[in-house]
C-alpha cells in the first residue's frame, strides 16, 4: 500500500525500491501476487523492461485471483516485445489463447498474436491474420479489438508496403469504430492519420495523372495511339476482374447467408440493427462505393465471405 501511495505521488524509484526490498518478506501468496504485479508496472514505467519481466513472470499461476494471473501473463507477452524476443512473446500469447479459461479474451489475443508477428517483421502474414480475424462470424472481434486490427493493417501498407492510399483507409475504418478514447492505446490518431494519407494519396494521383498526360503529350502520333490501346486493354481487363471479384463475393455472400439465416438473423438484427445499420464496417461491406476513394482488394469491404 505505501508502494501504491508513492506511485500516486510520482515518485516511481521510491516505490520501486520499496517493492524490491520487502516483497520477500510478504507472508500472503495473494498479497505477494499483488507486489510482484505491482513491481512490473513501476519497472515497465521507468524502461527497466527485463526487471519488469522477471517480476510479471514471479506472479504464481496458483493463486485464486486468475484476473490478476491473465494480466502478468499478457504483461509480460507485452515486455517481451519490447525487448524485440518475438517468438516468446508469439508462444505466450498462443498459450494463453489455448486456455479454456481465456475463451472470452481469445480474440484479442489473437490481435496480438497477429500483432506480434508484425512486429517481428513479417508484414504479409500478419495482415493474413487480421483478415482472418475479421471474417470471423463465429466470435467477432470487440469494436476496441476492431479499432486496433484497422490500425495494424494501415501501418502495415504506411510503413511496410509503401500504399498510403490503403493506410488512409484502413485509418478511416480504425476511426469509424466507437470506443472511448481512454480505450484506445497511447498515441492511437486514427481519424487525423486517415484524412492526412488521404490527403497525401489524392495529391500524389494527381501528381500521377498530370505526369502520364505531360508523357502522352509528347510522345508521336504513331507511339500515342499504341500506348493509348494498351491503357485501353488493360483498363478492360481490371473491369473484367473486378466484376469477377464481385460475383464471387456475392455469391459468396449468398451462401453465407443460407447457412446461417436460422440461427443468426435474429441475434444480428438486434446488435447491429436492421441492414446492420449500427455497424460501420458491416455497413459500408454492402455498400461498397460509399467509399470509392479507397477500394482495393485487400479492403475487408471487398473481402466478404
Amino acid at each position: 500500500m505505501l508502494a501504491q501511495l508513492h506511485i500516486k505521488e510520482n515518485n516511481w524509484e521510491t516505490a520501486s525500491e520499496l517493492l524490491r526490498d520487502h516483497i520477500s518478506n510478504l507472508d500472503d501468496k495473494e498479497i505477494r501476487a499483488r507486489a510482484f504485479f505491482l513491481q512490473g508496472q513501476v519497472l515497465e514505467y521507468l524502461k527497466d523492461f527485463e526487471g519488469a519481466r522477471r517480476a510479471y513472470s514471479s506472479v504464481p499461476e496458483s493463486i485464486r485471483n486468475y484476473d490478476l494471473v491473465f494480466n502478468a501473463n499478457r504483461k509480460e507477452a507485452a515486455v517481451l516485445r519490447e525487448l524485440g524476443d518475438y517468438d516468446l512473446a508469439f508462444d505466450l500469447y498462443r498459450s494463453m489463447e489455448r486456455n479454456d479459461k481465456n475463451i472470452d479474451a481469445r480474440t484479442e489475443l489473437q490481435y496480438e498474436m497477429a500483432r506480434t508477428i508484425q512486429l517481428r517483421g513479417e508484414p504479409e502474414r500478419a495482415l493474413e491474420m487480421y483478415d482472418s480475424l475479421l471474417r470471423n462470424e463465429i466470435v467477432t472481434p470487440s469494436p476496441l479489438t476492431r479499432a486496433k486490427i484497422f490500425n495494424g493493417q494501415a501501418e502495415v501498407y504506411r510503413f511496410s508496403l509503401n500504399n498510403f492510399q490503403l493506410a488512409a483507409a484502413y485509418y478511416d475504418s480504425a476511426s469509424q469504430e466507437r470506443v472511448a478514447e481512454n480505450r484506445l492505446p497511447e498515441g492511437f490518431n486514427a481519424a487525423e492519420l486517415a484524412n492526412s494519407f488521404g490527403e497525401y494519396a489524392r495529391v500524389r494521383q494527381e501528381i500521377s495523372r498530370l505526369d502520364s498526360l505531360l508523357y502522352l503529350g509528347r510522345l508521336e502520333p504513331e507511339a500515342f495511339d499504341s500506348v493509348i490501346a494498351e491503357i485501353r486493354n488493360q483498363r478492360q481487363q481490371e473491369l473484367e476482374q473486378e466484376l469477377l471479384v464481385k460475383s464471387r463475393q456475392q455469391n459468396q455472400l449468398i451462401n453465407v447467408e443460407r447457412e446461417s439465416e436460422t440461427a443468426s438473423v435474429s441475434a444480428e438484427s438486434s446488435e447491429y440493427g436492421f441492414l446492420n445499420i449500427k455497424n460501420q464496417v458491416r455497413r459500408l461491406c454492402l455498400h461498397p462505393l460509399r467509399h470509392r476513394r479507397f477500394l482495393s482488394d485487400r479492403h475487408p469491404c471487398l473481402r466478404l465471405g
